[in-house]
């Protein structure tokens, strides 16, 4: 009998699913996290069809914290204006958490 390896989630990650025809989540990422300091030149974690997870569980928490508001309000701008069908991102900002509740 083999062992079952255990799948954890990534402690800082972004999805972003993309309808077919529409631009790449790579593409929606780059735009996302321009001018934050962190990089969208990576490979995602995984690709399902227009869902891609990217793993940033390298970023400092003072880094995340420090850009996280202008990646969450980027993130629903794509979902809004049709660039993405779903977004998805941990951990949010206290100001994201504070308004869903």
């Amino acid at each position: 009998m083999t062992e079952i390896e255990e799948t954890r989630e990534p402690e800082k990650f972004i999805l972003i699913d993309c309808d077919p025809l529409a631009p790449r989540p790579n593409r929606v990422l780059k735009k996302v996290l321009k001018g934050t300091g962190i990089t969208s030149e990576k490979e995602p974690i995984f690709k399902i069809f227009g869902a891609w997870k990217w793993d940033y569980s390298e970023v400092d928490d003072e880094t995340w914290n420090k850009v996280i508001e202008t990646i969450e309000e980027r993130l629903d701008l794509a979902y809004e204006n049709g660039w993405a069908r779903r977004v998805s991102w941990y951990p949010t900002s206290r100001k994201y958490q504070q308004s869903i509740k």
